[in-house]
């Protein structure tokens, strides 16, 4: 078992200053979700998470290998959050704990994310004053991801102050954020009898299905559709039209977390710390025409 095997661009800081702080010592990179999604089915990703997990906690019971765990992104196992808090208040007693990005609420445990529920009213609004007001939301599990629950409730909130109705048709659930499936799913929504005319997707693959499927359909982007993402990741410029979408400070998270399991190290007794952090709205063509 070794501290790299899973690894994200949120953590890039602990793997490079790490070593330099703490000679010799680990700090468990814990990015489970998106390795294994991406390789097994829904049975054999909850075997696999138990056995990753068990596998973990053995490593810190026995071993103590680990001078620290930083979860960038926990999976909900049989999607039920009651797994989730048993593995986080079992890291708990054993180590210093951070979570970063995705977060659990109800453990006593430091994190450090976003603020998701400002970064949607900022891309809704900003939608809104460009005169769209048939705006669909393309998101992830709002049972499963603390991120799309809060995406969820930003987007609800910010029509219903524009005096807008939320129309249920206009909101559709990607579960594992593929691409393919996502295409699918927008393609099926443009094909209602009142399509809407901008789409607020919550990552930018998920906003790269959208221009995907508008072209598939006969839509031009933004003449017709606005689209907009969210993460302000590589393939956001990668598209024709570029992405417009929201830019998450990855290095100041990675940054932060670091930071903070640092001084619990030094200090045992720290009280666990909250931060959230502001996020920025980045205008590319698939909105600005």
């Amino acid at each position: 078992f070794r501290s790299r095997l899973l690894t994200c661009p949120f953590c890039a800081f602990f793997r490079t200053q790490i070593p330099r702080v703490r000679p010799g010592r680990n700090i468990a990179d814990l990015h489970a979700a998106g390795f294994f999604s991406r390789l097994f089915r829904y049975r054999l990703l909850r075997f696999f998470i138990h056995s990753f997990l068990r596998r973990l906690l053995c490593v810190l019971s026995l071993h103590r290998r680990f001078t620290a765990v930083c979860f960038t992104f926990i999976v909900p196992v049989f999607n039920n959050p009651f797994y989730t808090d048993i593995v986080l208040d079992q890291l708990k007693l054993r180590t210093p704990l951070v979570q970063c990005s995705e977060f659990n609420e109800v453990n006593d445990i430091s994190y450090i994310t976003i603020d998701n529920l400002e970064a949607t009213r900022k891309m809704l609004r900003y939608i809104l004053n460009a005169g769209r007001k048939q705006i669909a939301l393309v998101n992830s599990d709002p049972a499963r991801y603390t991120y799309a629950k809060l995406r969820l409730q930003g987007y609800c909130e910010t029509l219903e102050q524009a005096g807008i109705t939320v129309n249920p048709l206009h909101i559709v659930t990607v579960p594992d954020g593929n691409f393919s499936t996502a295409v699918s799913a927008i393609s099926a929504l443009l094909k209602t009898a009142s399509p809407p005319d901008a789409i607020f997707c919550a990552s930018d693959i998920m906003a790269a299905a959208a221009l995907r499927a508008c072209a598939l359909e006969g839509f031009r982007v933004p003449q017709d559709i606005m689209v907009a993402g969210f993460d302000n990741i590589d393939i956001s410029v990668m598209t024709t039209p570029n992405i417009t979408t929201i830019n998450q400070p990855r290095h100041d998270m990675g940054f932060m977390a670091c930071t903070q399991l640092l001084s619990m190290i030094a200090d045992p007794t720290k009280l666990p710390q909250r931060f959230i952090l502001d996020t920025e709205l980045i205008i590319r063509e698939s909105t600005d025409f």
